[in-house]
């Protein structure tokens, strides 16, 4: 379920690169994913279509944008799955992510997901911070 989510959200127009499960999932390197990890394009005007579009696709807490701005996480429920908004990635990859990813297509949708060594890359970085707490 959660391509058909990033689908949704980008048709909306929002901005984003799909990290996580999700990636692998999108990228054929995996069968499946508990959820849909994004990291936004963090411009005020496109964290406004990210808010708009997870109401669009009937998160049960719609955030306000400024306060996601401020969070490194904000994670909602939808009818397709958690979704969680990484925008303290955004802030020091997204660019990164975006140049080295790739876009494929979801239900007719262009969706921008991060290169596979990327998201290996960041899941061993968080894994190991998890251990360290």
């Amino acid at each position: 379920m959660a391509p058909i989510a990033a689908a949704a959200l980008a048709a909306y127009g929002a901005e984003f690169v799909v990290v996580g499960g999700c990636a692998l999932v999108l990228l054929g390197l995996q069968p499946q994913c508990g959820d849909l990890d994004i990291v936004p394009a963090t411009s005020p005007d496109n964290m406004v279509r990210l808010c708009e579009a997870l109401g669009a696709l009937g998160a049960t807490r719609r955030p306000r944008a400024a306060s996601m701005s401020e969070r490194s996480l904000t994670s909602v429920h939808s009818p397709y799955g958690r979704v969680d908004i990484l925008v303290g990635r955004a802030r020091a990859e997204y660019r990164s992510l975006l140049r080295r990813g790739v876009t494929c297509r979801v239900w007719d949708v262009d969706v921008r997901v991060a290169a596979a060594e990327d998201v290996r890359r960041l899941r061993a970085r968080y894994r190991d911070a998890d251990r360290v707490e």
